[in-house]
């Protein structure tokens, strides 16, 4: 039998501190006292009584548990975690739970939230869920603690470009606001548009175009760049950029320069923007328009040689993704020609490139990039504003593929793209089916510069599939720009029909573009083809056929056959009466645009065909609606412009007896269509057709 000491009492030798147990698997078994500590190196198992256990700062008695304390950045250097630890941050005062993924508050009420396009990501430590607005719509806060607060990005509309050598527009205000404020209910939000770019015309003064539209979200306002300036008109000032967000370029004349505008014009703090710059003003051909300016950095001027200036530098933020993202540059300056002087650059951040006799670049859409100026050339638009807020949430779901920006909701997995990508399935994954939705860009509308409106742009494509197959690949993302809008040319003569809307294609799927809507008598007035066709102007009774499926039967989440997705025809418009000018509208994805109103002399526009709703995105969205047709201008109608279709349709310009107006921009993001332009009255403005939305691809699965 094994060896067996029975004694009542160890104790250790006079002169002595310690007794030591030194054979491998020493037991000591019944009811053990030990008087002062106790230390093993190798474990105890078995019951063990104490008045307090410590290990370092951590211990556990009577009273309760301590935790000990460490730092965000003690925390983060530790290795191989262990789910389900507990520490004390002092950093941010709370207690955090490993998950295994990420370190969770532990006992903190998150607040809840819908509205715009939702990404989840994690940045400093910290998870947070973002909301994307790229049009106006409404922040919604379903659930909320008391100190609920959110951070927000909100950038202005850039200013359009100047024309023949005009300056650059200035770029959207740019504001970051953090640590607001929020409670349950409705906070609307306010997107601008870009401005309209001004109109060139070879021997004649142009039309100037316009600032950018304000953004807002919870009482804070960014405002719209500053148009450049440009040889519009005969005001003293024509060639001076506005003022704005950021200021808009100055333009130049043979010998005369044009001021740049101001930015942060009304003045925020921090500054939402900056100048524009002066353009230069030598005899022909050595002028050029100046840079405007951006969130970054005040636009460049316009030089002695006849290069024009680049646009101001935008500013940099990560709320929308957690990666950073540049945003608000401004347009670059139109030169004579290339073969003289270079035209400016837009500055990153989305600003559009000036020109010498080409044609110049719009601000890139959702960034509140200023226009880039003509050189002999029209000015172009600003692009559209962008608003994003965010706020923490607990913790990150977990995708089965990359691509987009990722949400979670209901249960689903969601990538959304408003720009071309790459969705990769990696192998192994798991995913084996996707639902997508596809919509192509909508078409321009019509422009005009004489009694006529012009026709509404048609809708993009729509095409959705459910559990549609993949494998472990990368998969190509192409998503549709929106058409320009008709350009003006010569007062009293013709006008352009808008642009067809880019293509969106994925897994296969092309949803093509909408048409752009018809002018009259230089356009031609017939609206052009697309998977919703553009509305026709006067003098034109053909209804143009669409491209697309017609067949859709109304309804939520409609599966699409193969082709070119969903589409309908614009809007026809018969030549009879003579005063019948007001513009057929475009096609919309579920129904056709209407022809001009027979009413009022017919002077009044069709009404924008209605989009289509489907829910992919976590709520119910209308996509694909066509634009309004354009009012008419003469003496007896003055008609009103139609409404765009449901779906983000841009609606028709009013035709008022003396300026008239442009038509308006479809929705980016849901591939509507272009307003038509209205007609004016003599002596005749030029109008320009609403741009059409840009499209978009949505792919889901169960997460």
């Amino acid at each position: 039998m094994a060896s067996e000491i029975r004694v009542n009492q160890i104790q250790n030798r006079t002169g002595l501190s310690t007794v030591t147990f030194t054979d491998t698997g020493s037991v000591i078994a019944g009811v053990t006292t030990v008087q002062g500590s106790l230390n093993v190196t190798n474990g105890i198992t078995g019951d063990i009584t104490a008045n307090q256990i410590t290990v370092g700062d951590k211990f556990i008695n009577s009273f309760g548990v301590g935790i000990g304390t460490t730092s965000t950045a003690g925390r983060n250097a530790g290795i191989n975690t262990a789910t389900g630890t507990l520490i004390f941050n002092e950093s941010d005062n709370v207690m955090q739970l490993w998950n295994g993924s990420t370190w969770e508050d532990v006992g903190t009420t998150y607040m809840e939230a819908t509205g715009g396009v939702t990404n989840d990501y994690q940045s400093g430590g910290k998870v947070y869920r973002s909301h994307t607005f790229t049009s106006s719509q409404t922040f919604t806060v379903t659930s909320a603690p008391s100190s609920a607060k959110v951070d927000s990005l909100i950038v202005a509309g850039g200013g359009g470009g100047g024309c023949d050598r005009g300056g650059g527009g200035g770029a959207g205000g740019y504001r970051v606001i953090q640590n607001q404020p929020v409670s349950v209910g409705n906070y609307p939000v306010i997107v601008g548009s870009g401005g309209v770019g001004s109109a060139y015309f070879s021997g004649n003064p142009g039309s100037r175009g316009s600032n950018g539209g304000d953004s807002s979200f919870n009482n804070n306002i960014s405002n719209g760049g500053g148009v450049g300036g440009g040889q519009v008109g005969s005001q003293p000032d024509r060639l001076d950029g506005n003022d704005g967000g950021s200021g808009g370029g100055g333009g130049a004349g043979s010998g005369n320069p044009g001021a740049a505008g101001s930015g942060n014009t009304p003045p925020t703090n921090p500054p939402q923007g900056n100048p524009g710059a002066a353009g230069y003003g030598n005899p022909n051909p050595d002028n050029a328009g100046g840079g405007g300016g951006g969130a970054g950095g005040p636009g460049n001027p316009g030089s002695s040689t006849g290069d024009a200036g680049p646009g101001g530098s935008g500013a940099v933020n990560n709320y929308r993704t957690g990666s950073n993202q540049e945003y608000a540059g401004g347009g670059g300056g139109g030169s004579f020609s290339p073969s003289v002087g270079n035209p400016g650059s837009g500055g990153p951040g989305g600003g559009g490139t000036g020109s010498g006799s080409s044609s110049s670049t719009s601000g890139a859409v959702s960034t509140g990039g200023g226009g880039g100026g003509g050189g002999q050339s029209d000015g172009q638009p600003g692009g559209p504003g962008i608003v994003v807020v965010r706020y923490e949430i607990r913790n990150l779901g977990t995708a089965k593929a990359t691509g987009g920006d990722v949400t979670f909701y209901n249960n689903k997995t969601i990538h959304t793209f408003t720009g071309s990508g790459t969705f990769t399935v990696p192998a192994p994954s798991g995913l084996t089916s996707v639902d997508f939705l596809a919509v192509g860009g909508g078409g321009g509308g019509g422009s005009s510069s004489n009694t006529v409106g012009g026709g509404g742009g048609g809708a993009g494509g729509v095409h959705y599939q459910t559990s549609h197959p993949v494998t472990a690949q990368a998969y190509t993302i192409t998503v549709g720009s929106g058409g320009a809008g008709g350009q003006a040319v010569y007062p009293g003569s013709g006008g352009d029909r808008g642009d067809i809307g880019g293509s969106t294609s994925a897994f296969g799927f092309t949803a093509t573009g909408g048409g752009g809507g018809g002018s009259y008598p230089g356009g031609p007035s017939t609206g052009r083809p697309g998977a919703s066709s553009g509305g026709s102007a006067w003098n034109s009774a053909t209804e143009v056929a669409a491209a697309g499926a017609t067949n859709h039967p109304g309804g939520t989440d409609v599966v699409s056959a193969p082709g070119q997705g969903f589409g309908q025809p614009g809007g026809g418009n018969p030549g009879s009466p003579a005063n019948s000018q007001g513009g057929g509208a475009g096609g919309g994805a579920s129904s056709a645009g209407a022809p001009r109103n027979p009413g009022s002399g017919g002077g009044v526009g069709g009404i924008g065909g209605n989009g289509a709703a489907y829910t992919i995105s976590g709520v119910s969205v209308t996509y694909a609606g066509g634009g309004g047709g354009g009012g008419s201008s003469a003496p007896a109608d003055n008609g009103a412009g139609g409404a765009g279709g449901n779906g983000g349709g841009g609606a028709g310009g009013l035709g008022d007896p003396t300026a008239g107006n442009p038509g308006v921009a479809g929705l980016t993001n849901l591939g509507a269509g272009g307003g038509g332009a209205s007609g004016s009255a003599p002596p005749y403005a030029y109008l320009l057709g609403g741009n059409g939305g840009s499209g978009i691809v949505i792919i889901s699965y169960p997460t």
